[in-house]
């Protein structure tokens, strides 16, 4: 691996990341759910359903949506602040059930095969999603543009962590993560996890790892 540096060669192995993804999988350790991984490596169980889930109102996202109570008012406060900014963000995917996140990926694998529907889907049960504390946010305004190029973006990515969120799949982590650089997911982690994470540079994976 001389393609990477020995900071990332020592994520790289810290982590597991440098495992086959979906093999050797457990189940995460959802004690604290906040800080619970889930990712190629680590799974929910097929009925785990978060206890505190609220409809979220259509002022703040499509209709339809759920969150985990323990981030819907961080999310609310991200939203206010952001209209406070002249900027304009909606909730587009927050909760997703196992069996929707089943689907999902089902309908990737044969529309395009299993290796296309690895590198841009998720597996059931390896989905944050489901546990609730996962947004996925666009533009109001530019809801069809790259989330990365709007002036939301420019504004939350360096300051959600004050909200108790992370980027959760930054660009140039992808040997971490094993995902492409998601622009538009951000997760809850709290504003401690979270404050660190950003100072740091970090991902949930090396939090996890290191902390």
């Amino acid at each position: 691996n001389k393609e990477y540096t020995i900071e990332q060669l020592i994520a790289y192995v810290n982590t597991g990341s440098y495992r086959e993804i979906y093999e050797e999988v457990k189940e995460a350790d959802i004690t604290n759910p906040s800080l619970a991984l889930v990712n190629k490596y680590n799974y929910l169980k097929e009925d785990y359903v978060p206890q505190d889930l609220k409809d979220v109102s259509i002022w703040y996202s499509y209709e339809g949506r759920k969150l985990s109570n323990t981030a819907y008012e961080p999310f609310i406060n991200l939203f206010n602040a952001c209209k406070d900014e002249g900027l304009n963000i909606v909730l587009y995917a927050g909760y997703r059930s196992y069996k929707d996140q089943n689907i999902i990926f089902n309908t990737y694998k044969d529309d395009y095969g299993e290796r296309y529907a690895d590198e841009n889907s998720t597996r059931a049960g390896h989905s944050e999603n489901q546990l609730g504390l996962s947004i996925n946010i666009v533009s109001y305004y530019n809801a069809s543009a790259d989330f990365s190029t709007t002036n939301e973006y420019a504004w939350i990515k360096d300051n959600a962590h004050n909200y108790g969120f992370i980027l959760r799949y930054p660009e140039g982590k992808e040997y971490i993560t094993k995902y492409e650089y998601q622009p538009y997911l951000f997760r809850y982690v709290g504003q401690e996890a979270a404050t660190v994470i950003y100072n740091e540079n970090l991902t949930l994976e090396e939090y996890v790892a290191y902390y």
